[in-house]
């Protein structure tokens, strides 16, 4: 499904188990969609 603005994206830990990926893969992502301002992120 499509996520709506204000919902959360799973855990790193749930993406990399998703798909597949590194927890650095999907650090790097995440620092690239944040810098592009397509995410936020909170710390928690």
């Amino acid at each position: 499904g499509l996520l709506q603005p204000g919902d959360a994206l799973p855990s790193e830990r749930q993406l990399c188990e998703q798909f597949g990926l590194s927890r650095t893969t999907v650090r790097e992502a995440l620092r690239g969609l944040n810098r592009e301002e397509l995410i936020r992120t909170v710390p928690g």
